[in-house]
């Protein structure tokens, strides 16, 4: 107890200077794409969030039809459909450091709209 309030002070400091990182856009977006966190039962999207996200995808996928893809993916996303509701993606949702499972994320939404077959396996 007495440990805990001696890093209060460090806590805070800590709490100030990462709450505003949230907002800019790539810890937006990897926030909102950490299958850990967005799929547990007490998320909720948060607008700054939303807008982070959408404003990474915009600088990374600069071909607008591309674009409309990646947005319509989210559907799928959100409801864990497709490859994300495979069992080997729910297994290891919280098992992946989040910086991999977004790099395999945006390989996979990549791999898929350059690819044909994408849109049946998808």
């Amino acid at each position: 107890m007495i440990l805990s309030l001696m890093y209060m002070p460090i806590v805070e400091i800590i709490d100030q200077r990462w709450t505003p990182q949230i907002s800019r856009p790539l810890h937006a977006a990897a926030f909102y794409l950490n299958p850990d966190i967005h799929y547990t039962c007490d998320f909720k999207s948060r607008t700054d969030v939303k807008l982070g996200l959408y404003a990474c995808l915009d600088k990374m996928i600069p071909e607008k039809s591309e674009l409309v893809k990646v947005h319509i993916q989210f559907d799928r996303f959100k409801a864990a459909k497709g490859l994300f509701g495979m069992e080997s993606a729910i297994l290891t949702r919280s098992k992946k450091a989040p910086g991999n499972y977004i790099s395999t994320h945006i390989l996979i939404i990549f791999f898929l709209l350059s690819n044909s077959i994408g849109t049946i396996l998808y």
